[in-house]
């Protein structure tokens, strides 16, 4: 694991979100504790880009989805080959695999880690708790490393020396419960020592400035309980004039916290906070919005996402959310037009069909219209145009493409697209399409959303033109209607229903519709606070396991 990609680490953690929410237990919020989640985050040194805090590591490990814990310490998992040293270290202790990391990983783990951009330097430390028999047994079987620091404090060397570690048991509880698991447990990579000693310092009382008493730590406190919390400190490390303030080095920050909200179902919380000083006053300065045009849109939807902002102003690259309706090569014109806000839709008429929706608010309906009708013809008919085979489009005659001319902005424009048998397209819409589209606004209002959608020919007639025009009403009716405040990103999804309306041959890339086969329902909504920050939620649920792929004992 010394070269091991710490965003990996971070991947295989990230994933436990869905393998605990199937767990049979009881809320976070009904465990009698003495100390927190928090407060395990914030013992660990200030001078780290990084705290990753897990509890519960035997529960996760039992889900339906525990592989992806198994995984990441390479218990059988995509990370064995990678070296992490579980695997041997339970031999060493005389364990079978899944013992050992119940009693080494099972309870309270903290990844802290310092430098992840670059993985040939990254230094990293695994916390967790241990039993005192477990302790027992590892000075017992382990060989003692030549390394000695200070306070008499043994280090044990495994994997051939790859790895330290060493226990402790501190005299006040900042990672500890009050219970038999006493005993700290303090891992790292030979080498790169250095957060080594220095998480073994600060539970062993030195003056290291630590996490306590920060803003990042205020913000994920005020998150309320939680079984995975994260922590990862945003930009350029400071000055080295600027080192001594550990305020200053986590200035810019972003937490997660996440929980089970059910006894023994599948349902997920998670809340995300992200503050970066730079972009604050651009942040207040954004206007208000309603979530109206959203609720509206979500009922009876596959999918649908409203983008209320500019993410690229808003988000920059702080969160990994596309913006791809920006990205369409749109006529200059209609760039200038364009607000920034903009809707997807995806959803499956009663009787059949399914209809594909995009729209973008703008600031004046018919000058839109008017940059834009005669492209979207034209490019439609380019579609159908190609969907033949080479020869034959090459002799083919122009094709006759629709003058709407931006007359009428409010009327809804039709067309239809026929498709060739060999057309990719063919695969997912059989042997042809039709779109509508349509400029609508509030009455004696310029401005205002247009909406272009496209369906299947011959399966619900009139599916495009009627999405269309749900569209573009729920979206002018929106903003007027609902709660008001800074929204930024609302989605809504039901990705295993989404898949299954997926036509079968359609690849699975990168594991994406596996992903959507084990989703029910997941909602997400970020907005802006009224200090400038970044604040949503994400929440889900897990798709009950099939009857082919049953829930691991």
């Amino acid at each position: 694991m010394p070269n091991t990609p710490i965003p990996i680490l971070l991947a295989a953690l990230t994933t436990l979100v869905l393998a605990a929410a199937t767990v049979r237990a009881q809320p976070v919020a009904a465990r009698a504790a003495q100390d927190t989640i928090a407060d395990a985050a914030a013992a660990m040194p200030a001078n780290c880009d990084l705290v990753l805090v897990i509890e519960n590591g035997r529960e996760l490990r039992q889900t339906a989805l525990g592989g992806a814990l198994r995984g990441m310490f390479g218990i059988g998992g995509a990370m064995e080959g990678a070296g992490t040293p579980w695997r041997g270290l339970a031999k060493q202790l005389g364990y079978e695999e899944f013992d050992a990391f119940d009693r080494l990983l099972g309870h309270r783990v903290v990844l802290v880690a310092r430098g992840i951009a670059d993985p040939d330097t990254a230094r990293w430390a695994l916390v967790s708790r241990v039993s005192a028999e477990t302790s027992r047994r590892i000075r017992e079987r382990l060989e003692i490393s030549p390394r000695v620091i200070g306070k008499g404090q043994q280090i044990f060397a495994l994997e051939q020396g790859r790895y330290e570690l060493t226990l402790f048991t501190p005299s006040a509880r900042r990672f500890t419960r009050a219970d038999d698991r006493s005993v700290t447990l303090i891992l790292a990579p030979t080498g790169r020592s250095e957060l080594f000693d220095e998480v073994l310092g600060v539970l062993a009382g030195a003056q290291t400035p630590t996490l306590a008493g920060q803003d990042v730590m205020t913000r994920a406190a005020a998150m309320g309980e939680a079984e995975i919390l994260l922590l990862a400190r945003l930009g350029g490390r400071p000055a080295e004039n600027q080192a001594r303030s550990a305020r200053a080095q986590w200035a810019d920050f972003v937490s997660i916290s996440a929980r089970r909200t059910e006894l023994a179902g599948a349902g997920w919380e998670a809340r995300v906070a992200l503050r970066e000083r730079s972009r604050r006053t651009a942040h207040r300065a954004a206007a208000e919005s309603t979530d109206g045009a959203f609720e509206a849109l979500r009922s009876g939807s596959l999918l649908t996402l409203v983008q209320r902002a500019p993410l690229e102003s808003i988000l920059g690259a702080s969160l990994p959310i596309d913006d791809p309706l920006s990205q369409l090569p749109w006529p200059e014109r209609a760039r200038e037009l364009f607000t920034g806000a903009q809707a997807i839709r995806v959803h499956s008429a009663a009787d059949g069909g399914l209809a594909f929706t995009l729209a973008m608010q703008t600031t004046h309906i018919g000058q839109l219209a008017r940059a834009l009708d005669d492209q979207i013809a034209g490019f439609l008919s380019v579609i159908e145009r190609q969907s033949g085979d080479a020869g034959a489009t090459a002799q083919a005659p122009p094709p006759i493409v629709p003058q709407f001319g931006g007359m009428v902005p409010r009327a809804m424009r039709i067309m239809s697209i026929d498709l060739a048998p060999g057309s990719p397209l063919a695969g997912v819409s059989g042997q042809g399409l039709t779109a509508a589209w349509q400029f609508a606004a509030a009455p004696d209002h310029a401005d205002g959303w247009w909406a272009l959608s496209l369906a299947a020919q011959g399966k619900v007639e009139g599916l495009a033109a009627t999405a269309t025009r749900d569209a573009a009403a729920a979206l002018v009716a929106g903003e007027t209607a609902g709660q008001r405040r800074k929204w930024v990103w609302l989605m809504a999804a039901r990705p295993r229903d989404l898949d299954a309306v997926l036509p079968p041959a359609l690849p699975d890339y990168r594991g994406v519709r596996s992903a959507m086969q084990r989703l029910d329902d997941v909602v997400c909504r970020l907005s802006i606070t009224p200090e400038g920050d970044i604040e949503g939620e994400f929440v889900l649920r897990l798709a009950a396991p099939g009857p082919d792929k049953p829930a691991e004992p």
